[in-house]
């Protein structure tokens, strides 16, 4: 009688775990349907080692950075006779979010072909680069490289969350936030890793993750003095954020010296400075989304665009910003009735291909255009 029981209470055990299981499935089959339908912006948000926004991505080793690929197995080959202009930058400059006939040098070599210019333009990015990973990316590639093919051109891909005191390791271990911050970064990550390791299209966990990341970034009703780096995150120190003043003016004075020494070990080579933009400058009207957390850009107090340029004046490089240019074309848009995204949604620094392409072509302009780097030609 007692196997009997015991056989009877096992499946009623059983039963009861499929029940529940089957509940959680349309359950979570439910709430991808709702999310889905309030959410459609967010279906095509795929990330992994293959794509970045749903977009495709492959990638080469190449002087201690990456580059991109148009294809698989479309690997960069060298010769010592090509003439080069060499781009150094972070996740835009890598093409984060894009295909790859929507980079912005991917650009400027579809240009330089259609004119004939025997130019190759090679990229040279990594995720999460500061100015001082940047800038010694570009001397070691100079210093090595400079004998074994003609450097025409240098040009350093500037991101405003470029000026920072730590390292992109101190970035991956959060090693520079506070103590709140690390704990919803943490949890916000842990999330984000479920998600794609086991549901990459969910747009429901996706949604879930910012949102709780959204709830738990209260700072609207905060004075500047006591937000610390919750007002303006990694732009801080380029806005020089209010209470951060001492680190930031060091940074800056510590980004000037190192860019005099990247431009006395370049020489003879043009040197450019390229700004890159940041939603906020470009798209206010659509910059808060309502998952977006929201930066204090009233706390900051500077400029970081003036005073890049007065200090491309200083150490004598050539400084190029799209900002204008990408912000009345994205306001002929809005003025048209037929208001574009320039930059993807809920991101602060990545354009889309809308967005890259304004600033593509105004610095190709610039910089090839203008004669800044010479047209080379056989």
């Amino acid at each position: 009688m007692s196997m009997i029981n015991q056989e009877c209470k096992k499946e009623e055990f059983l039963k009861i775990g499929l029940t529940i299981l089957l509940s959680l499935v349309i359950f979570l089959g439910i709430g991808e349907i709702v999310f889905r339908a309030f959410y459609p912006d967010y279906k095509d948000f795929i990330f992994s080692k293959e794509y970045t926004y749903g977009k495709q991505k492959y990638e080469q080793e190449i002087f201690g950075g990456k580059t991109r690929m148009r294809t698989k197995g479309s690997l960069l080959e060298m010769n010592p006779e090509d003439h080069v202009v060499l781009v150094f930058g972070d996740s835009v400059t890598f093409g984060y979010g894009l295909a790859y006939e929507d980079i912005y040098w991917s650009y400027w070599q579809r240009m330089l072909d259609l004119v004939g210019s025997k130019i190759k333009i090679i990229a040279i990015a990594q995720y999460g680069n500061n100015y001082a990973s940047n800038f010694e990316a570009i001397r070691e590639t100079v210093t090595q490289n400079r004998d074994k093919f003609h450097i025409d051109g240098i040009i350093y891909q500037y991101n405003f969350n470029d000026l920072l005191p730590y390292s992109p390791d101190d970035l991956k271990g959060m090693k520079h936030l506070s103590t709140r911050s690390v704990w919803i970064s943490k949890v916000v990550q842990k999330l984000a890793y479920i998600r794609l390791r086991y549901l990459n299209h969910s747009v429901m966990l996706r949604v879930l993750s910012n949102k709780f990341a959204r709830l738990m970034y209260r700072n609207s009703n905060v004075g500047c003095r006591d937000l610390g780096l919750d007002g303006l995150e990694s732009y801080t120190y380029s806005f020089v954020g209010e209470n951060s003043e001492e680190t930031s003016l060091r940074l800056w004075d510590d980004f000037k010296k190192d860019l005099l020494k990247t431009r006395l070990e370049a020489k003879e080579i043009p040197f450019v400075l390229l700004v890159s933009p940041i939603a906020q400058m470009i798209e206010p009207e659509m910059k808060n989304h309502v998952l977006s957390r929201p930066k204090r850009f009233d706390c900051a107090k500077a400029k970081p665009a003036e005073l890049l340029a007065d200090i491309s004046r200083e150490v004598n490089i050539h400084f190029v910003d799209p900002t204008m240019y990408m912000k009345e074309k994205f306001d002929n848009y809005v003025n048209g009735g037929n208001p574009e995204r320039f930059f993807h949604l809920n991101d602060d620094n990545h354009p889309n291909a809308l967005g890259s392409k304004y600033f593509s072509e105004y610095s190709y302009v610039k910089i090839f255009g203008g004669k800044i780097v010479p047209l080379y030609y056989e």
